[in-house]
C-alpha cells in the first residue's frame, strides 16, 4: 500500500501532518493556481466587486471541499458553482435595494392627494371665480388651463392671434386674483 494514501498516521506523527493530508493540500494548491484565470474571468463577467469576490470564492471552495472526492471535473464544477453564486449575489443585491426603500421615502416621492371634500370645495371656488370673468376670458382660462390646450390651439378656437393669448391669460388671472382678495358678499 502507498504510504501517501494510507489514512493511518505513522507512529509519533501528529494527525494533521500526515503525508496524505499534505499531498491533498498540494493538489488543492495546484488546482487553485490552475483555475485562477477562469475564476477571474467569471468575476469580471459578472462585475463582482473585489471585496465581495473573495467571499464568493470562499463559499464556492467550502462547498467543493465537502464534495471534493466525488467531483469528476473539479475545474468545471468550481466555475459553474461560482457563476451560480454570482447570480445569487446580484439577485440578493437587487432585492436588498428594494427592501431598503422605506415608507417614509415613498411618502416623500408620492404627491400629496387632496381629500375628496377639499377637491370639491376647490372646484366650486374656481367655478365662482370663473363666473366673475367675462365670457371670452372664462373660455380662454378653461381651454388653456382646464383642458390643457396650447396657446396656438386656444387662439384658433377663440379667433385670437397666438401672441395675444398670453396677455389675455395674464389679465384673466389678475382679475381672478382681485376677486379672491375682495371680501365676499354676505348672504342673508
Amino acid at each position: 500500500m502507498d504510504p501517501l494514501c494510507d489514512p493511518t498516521p505513522l507512529p509519533g506523527e501528529p494527525a494533521a501532518e500526515r503525508p496524505a493530508d499534505r499531498f491533498q493540500e498540494l493538489e488543492f494548491e495546484h488546482f487553485l493556481i490552475a483555475v485562477r484565470p477562469k475564476v477571474r474571468r467569471v468575476f469580471a463577467r459578472y462585475r463582482i466587486p473585489s471585496q465581495d469576490a473573495e467571499d464568493l470564492l470562499q463559499e464556492a471552495l467550502l462547498a467543493a471541499v465537502g464534495k471534493w472526492p466525488t467531483i469528476q471535473s473539479k475545474e468545471a464544477w468550481l466555475v459553474v458553482t461560482l457563476c451560480h453564486k454570482c447570480s445569487i449575489y446580484w439577485r440578493d443585491r437587487r432585492r436588498s435595494r428594494i427592501e431598503e426603500v422605506d415608507d417614509a421615502q415613498l411618502e416623500q416621492l408620492a404627491p400629496p392627494q387632496r381629500a375628496g371634500q377639499e377637491r370639491v370645495d376647490l372646484q366650486r371656488d374656481l367655478r365662482r371665480l370663473l363666473a366673475t370673468l367675462e365670457r371670452r376670458h372664462r373660455a380662454l382660462i378653461v381651454l388653456r388651463y382646464g383642458v390643457g390646450f396650447s396657446p396656438l390651439e386656444v387662439a384658433e378656437r377663440l379667433g385670437y392671434h397666438e401672441g395675444s393669448i398670453r396677455k389675455l391669460a395674464c389679465r384673466s388671472m389678475e382679475k381672478m386674483q382681485r376677486a379672491v382678495r375682495a371680501p365676499l358678499p354676505r348672504r342673508r
